[in-house]
């Protein structure tokens, strides 16, 4: 769907998100944040309680809450530590993941500011 006049919406277990031109950040209500780079393709998944993101392509960064229980994949392999930048095929080490409750995601399109004119 394209953004354009949207700044933010809901997304739920089973939508791909397709960042173009600009990157996507996916909030979730236990304050963790995911940040999809430009030409990215993540997946969301549930399985029972569990939320998982899965990087198909291109990078993002993650930020998990401390009681975080959302799991980061990496083209389907999970991905260890509480923060990190991944790229599609590699994986991001940090701290051990903790157990927790995570909330349903909501997607930020950030675009780049406007041309600042020198007249």
């Amino acid at each position: 769907m394209p953004p354009e006049g949207v700044s933010s919406w809901p997304v739920t277990a089973g939508d791909e998100l397709r960042a173009g031109g600009a990157t996507v950040v996916l909030r979730f209500q236990d304050g963790s944040r995911i940040v999809i780079s430009e030409q990215s393709r993540v997946k969301l998944g549930r399985n029972g309680d569990t939320v998982s993101v899965n990087l198909a392509a291109g990078a993002a960064q993650f930020n998990l809450a401390p009681e975080s229980a959302l799991q980061v994949l990496n083209q389907g392999r999970q991905v260890g530590g509480r923060s990190g930048s991944i790229t599609a095929g590699t994986r991001a080490g940090g701290t051990q993941a903790g157990v927790g409750s995570s909330g349903g995601p909501q997607a930020e399109i950030r675009r780049p500011p406007p041309p600042i004119s020198t007249k």
